[in-house]
């Protein structure tokens, strides 16, 4: 579900202003790309924005875990180090599938929202794991 995702990344972007930073924007954006109408005969001028900002949530909510994954492979490399290359190669498949179709298709947004709803349930048992094994870590 990706209101439970983005409601993860939030309480995982806590302390990375940055990364909150993009998180927030990212929403306002998705917000504002559903109340746009998408009827490029009727309204050309509204369904472009209405491309743009629905194209910029995805990448705003990348750099927004882009940015998290940087703090805590700051603080601990070994367990999200790998979830960096596994980002990598989640998004570099959504760019293939991109590139393929030339544009935003149904099944290019079914991958991504299931894709990375996957990885951030797989981030959030790793931070889980890292609670539970080292109690000092808990405040990070």
């Amino acid at each position: 579900d990706l209101h439970l995702s983005l409601r993860r990344q939030r309480q995982m972007c806590i302390r990375d202003s940055k990364g909150r930073g993009f998180l927030y924007t990212a929403c306002i954006l998705l917000a504002i790309s559903v109340w746009i109408p998408y009827d490029p005969e009727h309204f050309p001028k509204a369904s472009l924005l209405h491309v743009i900002f629905s194209f910029s949530f995805p990448v705003l909510l990348s750099l927004s875990l882009l940015s998290f994954l940087k703090e805590k492979i700051r603080s601990d490399p070994n367990p999200f180090l790998p979830m960096l290359w596994l980002f990598a190669e989640l998004a570099a498949a959504a760019l293939v599938l991109w590139y393929a179709s030339g544009f935003i298709t149904g099944l290019l947004e079914v991958y991504v929202t299931t894709a990375f709803c996957g990885y951030l349930g797989l981030v959030e048992r790793i931070l889980v794991h890292n609670q539970r094994s080292f109690p000092e870590n808990r405040g990070d």
